[in-house]
């Protein structure tokens, strides 16, 4: 399955709308016992990968979204979001090497050749996730709640920038049992600060189990403040993991400007997951 990706003005728009509808709906919610929600997290949110080579830099990240709750009983209801989170990590590798056989820009074939010293990439993910719960809560003014389910996540933008620091190329003609270590113009020698950006990744929607527990307080008439920690866990990878490019591609027509294939095309990451925990508020109007 391939991405799915959704136009950042869009999302914008359901958000306002959504917001219109928690405000102007607060009287007919409190009837109803439906309940409406705007939330945001401080959280640690986790693009997760196998990186046998290398290691890996995550960073913090943060999400907001929209909720409606609907209550079978004043304990139980089931519940619906949408939430948006950015997920951002980077993956540091000291020195890698490969060769491959490939055709040079005089259609000579040979053994291309490399060495890369400190090569960077930074994968940027935002996600919509939506996820489906049922949730339990104590009686009293303030309760204590549980929520669990699972949800999925949309990808709409999903990219990687990558660099090395050093690069030395040769090439092996078998042919002439000789191998190249220059010129410049035919790709082989020492290149420096090698550089890739905003490339797309390909990847598949994201299915996670949910978790959160709490309390929630009145806060005012039909009106209820939660406090609680989320876990969020991935059960299935996003990431193709399927061998397409090499980590460092040798171009014929243009052999000393070299394009990064990523380390995931490359078969040096694999199994990418998405993963995060924090704390959560959630401001509701309606419901028990």
């Amino acid at each position: 399955m391939k991405s799915l990706y959704i136009n950042n003005s869009n999302f914008i728009n359901f958000v306002i709308i959504v917001l219109f509808f928690v405000t102007t709906l607060e009287g007919w919610s409190q009837n109803i016992k439906s309940e409406f929600s705007i939330n945001a997290s401080g959280i640690f949110s986790q693009l997760d990968y196998d990186l046998p080579q290398g290691y890996l830099d995550k960073d913090r990240g943060w999400s907001a979204g929209v909720g409606y709750a609907y209550y079978l009983t004043p304990q139980w209801s089931i519940n619906l979001e949408g939430n948006y989170q950015k997920y951002s990590s980077t993956a540091l590798i000291n020195t890698t090497s490969g060769s491959y056989q490939t055709t040079d820009f005089e259609n000579e074939d040979f053994e291309f050749r490399y060495v890369a010293n400190n090569y960077q990439e930074q994968q940027e993910l935002d996600v919509i996730h939506i996820p489906l719960t049922l949730q339990f809560q104590t009686d009293g003014d303030t309760k204590f709640y549980i929520r669990g389910g699972v949800q999925i996540g949309i990808l709409f933008n999903s990219t990687y920038t990558s660099s090395v620091e050093k690069l030395s190329t040769s090439g092996y003609y078998e042919q002439y049992n000789v191998e190249l270590f220059d010129p410049i113009f035919m790709g082989f020698g020492e290149f420096s600060d090698v550089f890739q950006k905003n490339v797309e990744l390909d990847w598949d929607m994201s299915y996670s189990t949910v978790l959160e527990t709490g309390v929630k307080a009145e806060v005012g008439d039909a009106r209820h403040l939660y406090i609680g920690f989320f876990v969020n866990y991935g059960i299935a990878s996003i990431s193709s993991d399927s061998t397409q490019k090499q980590l460092i591609e040798y171009e014929q027509n243009t052999p000393s400007d070299y394009t990064l294939g990523g380390i995931f095309k490359s078969g040096l990451a694999q199994n990418a997951r998405l993963q995060s925990f924090g704390i959560k508020l959630r401001y509701a109007l309606g419901g028990y």
